[in-house]
């Protein structure tokens, strides 16, 4: 199955800045920005994973929770400059996780 990695990263981009104005309002720009770098940043391992997923080498339980895996890892730098709470900082972080796998998992048949 050959899966369409760029419009994936579309998607998310899409859903990352709708969620950064939807639920940040007045942290929209820097939320956003967080948000690109953190798919960015994970992009290397979310197409292993997509593979390994398409290949049946994981379920999509087990990609739901390597997704998961990673909101710790990464960083909110201009969310977190700005003074965000770390509860808001959290929340997003596991809205774009939920956004991550959600879209994959609907681009999986």
């Amino acid at each position: 199955m050959i899966i369409d990695f760029s419009n994936i990263w579309q998607i998310l981009k899409q859903g990352i800045a709708g969620i950064a104005e939807k639920k940040l309002r007045e942290y929209a720009v820097a939320a956003t920005s967080d948000g690109y770098k953190m798919v960015n940043e994970m992009q290397t391992d979310l197409k292993s994973w997509i593979n390994e997923l398409t290949s049946g080498s994981i379920s999509k339980s087990d990609f739901a929770d390597l997704v998961a895996g990673q909101k710790d890892e990464l960083k909110m730098e201009l969310l977190e400059q700005a003074g965000l709470s770390e509860i808001l900082v959290d929340q997003f972080k596991q809205d774009i996780c939920d956004l991550i796998t959600n879209t994959v998992l609907a681009s999986i048949p």
